[in-house]
């Protein structure tokens, strides 16, 4: 983990979002939203499709299946989102289980998926890596140019 708790957040909610199959006001909603952090993740990266659940992979491609292996502990059901659709009363979630997404109460019980900002698919090296690497390669080269030859 990268600078402690601080850099955690939930994941954000795109409103509008024209890919939801629900529009109305304003406000998007229902099935097939790619424009939320969850939505694009569970519908582009980990073959979820509208009213099947994420961990069930039938038709799934090899790449989508290999997705969801990147993860532990996936299970079926409502995550919070980090956007509001009533000010300190109610907020986004997007439902694991059929792909579904909404607005709740603030007050309701729902899980939560933490994200940090700039999260990739490929591991980047941690500074301290790749210092420790540098030293490495330069005591290897240090040591092969004092050979005696």
């Amino acid at each position: 983990m990268h600078g402690g708790f601080s850099d955690w957040r939930l994941p954000t909610t795109l409103q509008p979002d024209p890919t939801c199959s629900i529009q109305s006001g304003g406000v998007s909603y229902g099935y097939n939203c790619t424009g939320s952090e969850l939505g694009h993740m569970f519908n582009e990266h980990l073959g979820g499709n509208a009213f099947e659940s994420v961990i069930n992979q039938t038709n799934d491609t090899a790449e989508e299946i290999a997705n969801l292996a990147l993860f532990t502990n996936v299970q079926s059901h409502d995550d919070w989102s980090g956007t509001e659709y009533t000010p300190g009363i109610g907020a986004w979630h997007f439902d694991t289980d059929d792909g579904g997404r909404n607005g709740i109460g603030q007050g309701n019980e729902l899980y939560a998926v933490a994200v940090r900002p700039g999260d990739v698919a490929a591991p980047m090296p941690e500074p301290q890596s790749l210092v420790l690497a540098g030293l490495a390669l330069g005591a290897a080269a240090y040591a092969l140019r004092k050979r005696p030859v």
